[in-house]
């Protein structure tokens, strides 16, 4: 034993112990390897990463909380009463509607499965999807639909939209089908069908007289649609800054399929300055409906524009003393450079040429509306007995001066417009006086009194050409429901084929008939066309699934909100 305890210990001594001697000397080549492979583990993990992104890609994935910040106030989520931004928004991601638009604008199912319509044009016949539910587990019948057209048509639910199903007779066929039965033939019914259907099983025992304030509203909305509701909060920093907070969750049994959204909030803002300051703070993720131009989106934001089916228009209110006269108002359109104007307002907008829109059925470059034209402009003046006398700035005849009161409800777009009218009408001798309206809260002002000579208005036309409410002369008395005539324009002419226009099915006749309305509202110049304007959303990120596109109203915006998704992941490109 003492002889192997003798022999380990020179063992240790020779191959241990002497050689530590030797790593001493050797450490900087030692500290050079180790120096090495460290290089070598760290070029690795960067090559690693690089490769990572030139083989990955960010994609869309399934998840997250939309939130979307609109300016207004929200009061009614039904889709029966919901008018306002606020409101449509919140009524259109919570309630299904029979036919909703794709992204192209056409007409498409949404409970709707198929649809109709006899060799006559007066009844419609729709048939429901099958299995559908709603958000508390309810089958969706056509009892529903029967139930919801029919409150609308009673006076007592005060609905806005009452007017729109006049004299329409809706009919249970079965328990998935039903029939409209038009007492006339109305080429535009469909367009009808796109409004949100409410339950029957938790609103049909309620007094139609009480159901506008009813706790289903505002507190417990149950729909259709992709997203359930979870509740509202207000916050109250005065009466002139409340705000309020929707929170919708996805729907997980959608007819559709789960929506890729986890959830949906929208904010409400008492103003645009606020709405803008959430977006800056990363307080929400979009801001809707923002009047901004091009160069103001910030470069760190995305910007998203959606054409709206509307035109901006400036109209001349025909019994107005002086512009009762067709050549002061011929005049005023060649003294109007309508791309000068447009070209103000700090984006590209489609041009409005004529009463029907480019892409509308009907709509012929042959009867655009008078080009600028400052000479003729100044000639038709002088015929009409408007002189320019002495230095005088402005026309005067019979010892009045030609004065004419343009009034508009505020935005920056108008504002811009407004000013360069001013001064483009008074260089052929016509005084603008500009009458802003300031109140947000009373945008109905000039349409309820008619009380201008001009009006600077947008009106909302939709993917159909009917625009009989706005030029037919029955839509002029101010005390009558609807009285959208905003330039009291009255010809029988147009008349005639404003009638016609909306009765024919056939595409090709209803744009011959529409021909003779196109000529004299050329020729008689009761309003002057501007742009189509538009609907803008600013986000602090890409939302996928939601590409800039034309759209109906600012609401149509959320068509395919299901389809939408804000979160991203790295995946191979394979």
């Amino acid at each position: 034993m003492a002889d192997i305890s003798q022999t380990a210990n020179k063992q240790l001594d020779r191959h241990i112990f002497r050689r530590w001697q030797n790593l001493k000397n050797a450490k900087r080549f030692i500290v050079g390897w180790l120096g090495l492979i460290i290089l070598l583990v760290v070029g690795v993990v960067v090559q690693t990463k690089a490769l990572d992104n030139y083989y990955l890609s960010s994609n869309p994935v399934a998840g997250g909380v939309y939130t979307e910040g609109i300016v207004g106030s929200f009061s009614n989520a039904n889709p029966i009463y919901a008018v306002n931004d606020v409101d449509s928004a919140v009524s259109k991601i919570l309630f299904d509607s029979l036919l909703t638009y794709n992204d192209k604008n056409q007409l498409v199912g949404d409970l709707a499965a198929t649809w109709e319509v006899d060799s006559k044009g007066t009844t419609y016949t729709v048939r429901l999807k099958p299995d559908l539910k709603w958000q508390d587990g309810a089958v969706i019948t056509s009892d529903d639909v029967v139930f919801t057209y029919t409150t609308i048509q009673n006076p007592d639910a005060k609905s806005p939209y009452m007017s729109n199903w006049t004299g329409v007779k809706i009919e249970k066929v079965n328990t998935t089908t039903v029939k409209f039965v038009l007492p006339n033939t109305y080429s535009p019914f469909l367009y009808s069908l796109t409004g949100g259907i409410i339950p029957k099983h938790l609103l049909g025992k309620i007094p139609p007289s009480e159901l506008r304030s009813v706790a289903f509203n505002t507190k417990s909305p149950v729909g259709s649609g992709p997203f359930i509701w979870k509740g509202v909060t207000i916050s109250n920093n005065g009466q002139s800054n409340q705000s309020e907070t929707i929170q919708l969750a996805a729907f997980d049994n959608y007819h559709s399929g789960k929506p890729k959204l986890n959830g949906v909030t929208i904010k409400t803002y008492p103003n645009e300055d606020a709405l803008k300051k959430a977006l800056n703070d990363n307080k929400i993720i979009a801001a809707a409906g923002l009047n901004l131009a091009d160069k103001d989106v910030a470069q760190k934001n995305e910007a998203t524009s959606f054409s709206l089916m509307s035109a901006n228009m400036i109209f001349l209110k025909t019994t107005s003393p002086i512009l009762s006269d067709i050549r002061v108002r011929q005049a005023l359109i060649k003294a109007t450079n309508i791309p000068a104007l447009v070209g103000e307002i700090g984006y590209e907008a489609v041009p409005v040429r004529e009463p029907l829109l480019e892409s509308q059925i009907g709509y012929n470059p042959a009867y655009i509306q008078f080009s600028y034209n400052k000479t003729e402009a100044e000639r038709l003046l002088n015929n009409a007995g408007w002189q320019l006398t002495g230095k005088n700035q402005y026309r005067t005849k019979n010892g009045q001066q030609l004065v004419i009161n343009l009034a508009f409800d505020y935005s920056s777009d108008f504002s811009q417009i407004a000013e360069g009218l001013q001064k483009q009408w008074a260089d052929v001798g016509v005084n603008v006086v500009v009458e802003v309206n300031q109140d947000s809260k009373n945008t109905n002002k000039y349409i309820d009194s008619h009380d201008y000579d001009a009006l600077l208005y947008g009106i909302n036309i939709g993917p159909d050409p009917d625009v009989y409410a706005y030029w037919h002369s029955s839509q002029i008395d101010i005390h009558s429901q609807i009285h959208l005539n905003l330039s009291e324009y009255k010809s029988s002419i147009s008349d005639i084929a404003l009638e016609a226009g909306r009765t024919r099915t056939d595409p090709l006749l209803r744009a011959a008939k529409y021909k003779p309305f196109l000529e004299a509202w050329r020729n008689d110049v009761p309003a002057i066309g501007l742009y189509q304007p538009r609907y803008l959303l600013v986000s602090n990120q890409h939302i996928y699934g939601l590409p800039a596109r034309v759209i109906n109203s600012p609401s149509d915006m959320y068509d395919n909100i299901d389809q939408w998704m804000i979160n991203t992941a790295k995946k191979s490109e394979s």
